[in-house]
């Protein structure tokens, strides 16, 4: 059986989600050397490891997508980078 390519509207949503990724991960960046130095520690040993592992959900989300719309372990794969680097801006945030 032959799998279909998705449709234009639902492939602007995919990049629509990755482009936002992308967005908050350079937003979170810019803050993060903004911010003063602070006593608060990070809350996982590697400070950058849930932007990368951001970027790979979304990046594996955005190829299922693509490639079987109709599945929906790709749109799962996409709202958890979109949720870490939405945390990340606000993590920033509140320590201004």
């Amino acid at each position: 059986m032959a799998h279909r390519r998705a449709a234009p509207r639902t492939r602007r949503r995919a990049w629509f989600l990755v482009a936002l990724v992308l967005l908050l991960a350079l937003l979170t960046t810019a803050m993060f050397i903004s911010n003063p130095p602070t006593a608060i520690p990070p809350r996982s040993g590697l400070p950058w490891s849930t932007g990368f592992t951001s970027l790979l959900f979304a990046g594996a989300g955005l190829i299922l997508v693509l490639n079987r719309s109709r599945n929906p372990i790709g749109w799962m794969l996409l709202l958890p980078g979109v949720d870490m680097k939405a945390r990340g801006v606000v993590e920033e945030y509140t320590i201004r």
